[in-house]
């Protein structure tokens, strides 16, 4: 009877664990350095589902999705494209921190650093 009591407390701790895939930021205008409105911010993971948001008058986005984690996928890779008319098409994936694609601005001790996407107007 113990040894049921601890498998059932493994299987509902492998079941309960969550994780979260996408991230959040601000996209502004490469040329400009303003921040755009009404982007449509597109998350695509093959694992875990779509999530879609547009950016406010302050360019904000944000595409996070929490899922359950455990004896189901803990695949965490995602795409996120950025669509604006005007703007070049952009898409980044989660290793963005290690890509051109991506700047960040240094938080202070209260806040973490903010993703920053430059889109680049069509000429």
């Amino acid at each position: 009877m113990k040894d049921f009591i601890y498998c059932l407390l493994l299987i509902m701790f492998l079941i309960s664990c969550d994780k979260e895939v996408g991230t959040d930021g601000v996209v502004i205008d490469a040329v400009s350095g303003e921040r755009i409105e009404n982007v449509q911010v597109h998350m695509k993971s093959d694992e875990q589902g779509d999530e879609h948001d547009t950016t406010d008058s302050t360019g904000y986005f944000l595409t996070y999705k929490t899922f359950s984690c455990g004896i189901a996928s803990c695949n965490t890779n995602y795409k996120i494209s950025f669509i604006k008319d005007g703007y070049v098409y952009k898409e980044i994936t989660e290793n963005y921190e290690d890509s051109s694609d991506a700047e960040f601005i240094e938080g202070n001790s209260n806040s973490s650093d903010t993703l920053v996407i430059k889109l680049d107007p069509i000429e």
